[in-house]
Formats: C-alpha cells, structure tokens, sequence
C-alpha cells in the first residue's frame, strides 16, 4: 500500500521509496537534540545515581488524510536499579490505529543515546521470542529493537508483542481492550528537516547551513537550568519523511509526508493536568506548522506549588511566532532565506478552555501579536478515532501510565495577526483548517468538566531570570575547554 499524502511532491509509483535525507546532507539541528543523562567516562553512570530522571522522545507522521503512526521512547532512572521505574522501552501508533508497547528494565546494557546530537537506540536483549512467529522473511532481523541516527534523520525499528504482553493489553479493565494489538510492526524511515523551531532552518531541498541559523528553545536559556521541569523542546517543527511502515505483513510506503518530533526531559515529575495540540500538515497552508499547549506543572523551587503554563509557536513562511506567559519580548532577524524573523511574544493574556474530549480553545496576546487556535473532533468516544496512550506520572515513582487519550484524526483551526501601533489587528492570515489532519489530545486530569484558565507563573525565579538572556553554547564551549560537559543534551 502506498500513500499519497505528500504537500511536496508526489508519491513514487514504483516499490521503492527515496527520501532526500542523506549521510551528507547538512542542517542546524535543535538546541537539546542530545541525551541529557550526564555520564562519565562515556558511560551510563551518573554521580549522583539516585537522582530522578525521565527523557522521552515522540515523533509523528502525517501518512494520509487517514492515516497517521507515532513513534514514542522512554527512559527512566537509567542508573538506579532499585528505582521501581527504572526501565527503557517504546510504544507504537501504527496506521491504522493498532497499539504496541514494550519496556525492558536492562536499561544499562539495552540503552544507548548520544549526549550532544539526536541519536538513540534500545536493543530488548531479554526478550523471549518463542511464543510468537512473526509473518515476516525469515531473513529478516527477528531481535526487538528501535533505532534513531544521524541527528534524527534515520529512524528504523521492529517491536514484536509476546502472549503475556498481548492478554495485558487486551483485559477486560485494559483501555487497549477493542484496539487491534499488532504481532509485530518494522519500520525505516528517513527524514530530511525543513524547520527544526525558531531560527532554525533545517535546509530543505539546498541542504546547506547558514549563519546565523541556529534553533531555539521555548523557554530560552532556562531550558539548561533544572528550574521549569519537566523541559520541553521541539526537535523538527517541520519536516518530510519516506520509507515504509509493516504490520503484520501489511506494509504502508509514503514520500515526502509531512514528520514532526518533539522531547521532554527532567528529573521532577510530569504535569498534573494537560493538553496539546499540533498539525504541520494544513492543506492550503503547506508552509506552516502550529504547536499549541498547556499545562499544570509543579513549581521546582517550592514542593506542593503548582502553576498553569502555556505555549502557542508558529512557522508560517519566514515568521516564527511564540506565545507564552513568561519571558521578555524579543524580536530578531536572521541571515536564513528560510525564516527571516524570529519573534518570542510575553503573553499579557493566555486563557484556554479545553473539554473533556472534543473541544480545544486557546487565545494569546502580546505585544504585537495576537493568537486564536481551536481544536474539535468527535465527541463520542465510540466513534471517535482515539487511542489511550501510556505518559509520565506527576510523581517520581510510578512511571509510564494510561494517562493520555489522542486523536490523529482532530480539526485545528488557526488565526494569527499582527497588531499594529494604532492597535489594530491586521491578519497575516485566517482561520487555517488542518482539514481532520490534526493531532489533539488531552492528559492526566481528572477531566470531568471544560478546563478554563489564564496561565499564570507562579516561578519569581523563573520569572525573573526570563528577562535576561545567557549565551548557553558559549558557557558550554567554555567548559569543554575545561574537559566539562556544562549543559547536557546541548
């Protein structure tokens, strides 16, 4: 089967797939591409081993209008054996909507990342095999395992599911019950960057880097700080990907589709209360990808403290617009032919009214800028294509949980304009439709009535440090210099 959902070129019609992604081929990657584990002497070890930590890595594709697949990774506690969460391990959306997740708790031997790039594998070297046969070539690598390479640009894989771990999904109290567990799923996929986030061009079709291009993160230089955990960074804002996906010997090929991935990492818990909201595949918009969030997170520096944070970003063209409600204005050009400014907005209003299921609102204003994106989709959860998805705990204990329901299938609209000395709105442009193309999704809870709120950072020390700015890669060369691996991850 071959898909035909390209907003960059057409689909092959022969059985093979070429991506334009290449050993050669160059771009700027994203600030904390990289592991953000420290280690020493290269290996897993940290100096302080009992110290929690999570990092987790998610990457979408957008196959067709009906079809979308998901890549999600995990690691916890990669040093501490005794931790009840210490484990590594993946699950899978397939196109279809089938459901795989597999964990192992041989982290030290089975998981491998890079610290300053987008590379990681995990190998499940104390998999049992037995209980399946797989309808794939027998030629083929039977071992379970995942694969990301060359800064992000080569992903592979093949996850098989055992008897025990089928019956788990599929209990009478699993979430995963009617969905169609797969045997297995094999993937190869290469993806060549066109916007990683901000400045960031990832070079398209010229593949050469530019001066000047460097990427950012939505929350500055306080991303290398353990201040406003769990941290956030968008990877590939905008990005294409060829190659195939099995399942169970029913093989999906696509070319040039648009791929997003994002990643979270920190050593405190993950937020109470969330939710999310992303497409870069709008129909008449080919041109532009909208990441859209909020969250109730707990405030580092004061334990039981909770704030309610938010985030709207936006590459249309060659504007980057972020919204959020801590931080300074701050406007830049740069020398990309990509994307020309770049441009961090202080939100003074933030609100969000998000349903339970079937409804996402989100407003941001700021100086200079005002937002308005909408998320809707099937109400009944019966007839709507959803599926639960394993995600962090608020604690530091419980590790990966069915605490999130998403949908592939979701409608986005979205409305960006720009306000003008006199006060007036002028739109770069209106009510974009995503076309049911959008990924919508709502996490922890409990959800039981609309979620209505105006962000509101409660951090004064992340408040405060937001307005000034530190040059981060300059601290870390400075400590390389030194032999120090200052910021982890960088």
């Amino acid at each position: 089967m071959r898909a035909s959902f390209s907003l960059f070129a057409s689909s092959s019609s022969s059985g093979s797939t070429e991506s334009r992604a290449s050993p050669s081929f160059k771009f700027t990657p994203a600030p904390h591409s990289g592991y953000h584990r420290r280690r020493l002497n290269n290996t897993n070890t940290n100096t302080n081993k009992n110290d929690s930590f999570f990092e987790g890595w998610y990457f979408r594709l957008s196959i067709s209008r009906e079809q979308s697949a998901s890549l999600i990774y995990h690691v916890y506690d990669p040093d501490d054996r005794s931790s009840k969460r210490h484990s590594a391990g993946a699950q899978i959306i397939a196109p279809d909507g089938e459901y795989v997740y597999k964990e192992t708790r041989e982290v030290g031997k089975s998981f491998h990342a890079e610290g300053h790039e987008l590379a990681l594998r995990l190998d499940f070297l104390d998999d049992d095999h037995s209980e399946i046969t797989p309808k794939i070539d027998e030629k083929r690598r039977r071992a379970d395992f995942y694969r990301v390479s060359e800064r992000g640009t080569k992903h592979a894989g093949y996850l098989s599911t055992n008897e025990s771990n089928r019956n788990d999904m599929e209990s009478e109290d699993s979430p995963w019950k009617s969905s169609a567990v797969l045997k297995y799923i094999e993937w190869d996929i290469d993806v060549t960057p066109l916007k990683t986030y901000g400045s960031g061009n990832g070079g398209g079709s010229a593949g050469k880097e530019k001066e000047n291009d460097g990427g950012v993160s939505p929350a500055g230089w306080l991303t290398s700080l353990p201040l406003l955990e769990p941290h956030y960074q968008i990877l590939f804002a905008h990005a294409i990907a060829s190659g195939y996906v099995e399942c169970d010997g029913k093989r999906t090929e696509f070319t040039d589709v648009p791929f997003y991935a994002e990643k979270n990492w920190g050593g405190g818990g993950f937020p109470r209360k969330w939710f999310w909201m992303q497409c870069n595949s709008f129909p008449q918009y080919p041109d532009l990808s909208v990441v859209c969030t909020g969250a109730n997170r707990g405030v580092v520096i004061s334990p039981g403290t909770y704030e309610d944070v938010g985030m709207v970003a936006i590459h249309y063209g060659d504007l980057f617009v972020q919204f959020s409600p801590v931080g300074a204005n701050k406007s830049t050009k740069t020398n990309s032919s990509y994307v020309g400014e770049n441009v961090l907005v202080k939100s003074t209003t933030f609100e969000w009214k998000v349903h339970p299921w079937g409804r996402w609102e989100v407003v941001a204003k700021g100086d200079g800028y005002e937002c308005i994106v909408t998320g809707a989709c099937e109400q009944d959860l019966t007839k709507c294509k959803t599926t639960v998805l394993r995600a962090p705990a608020p604690d530091t204990e419980s590790g990966m949980l069915p605490l999130c329901r998403e949908t592939f299938s979701g409608d986005m609209t979205v409305s960006l304009y720009k306000i003008n000395a006199k006060k007036e709105r002028k739109p770069i442009f209106e009510n974009a439709s995503s076309g049911s193309t959008a990924c919508l999704e709502v996490g922890g809870g409990p959800w039981e009535a609309p979620w209505e709120i105006q962000a509101d950072v409660k951090d004064p020390l992340a408040g405060a440090l937001a307005m000034t700015d530190v040059n981060v890669e300059l601290v870390q060369s400075v400590g390389k210099f030194f032999g120090l691996d200052v910021i982890p991850g960088l």
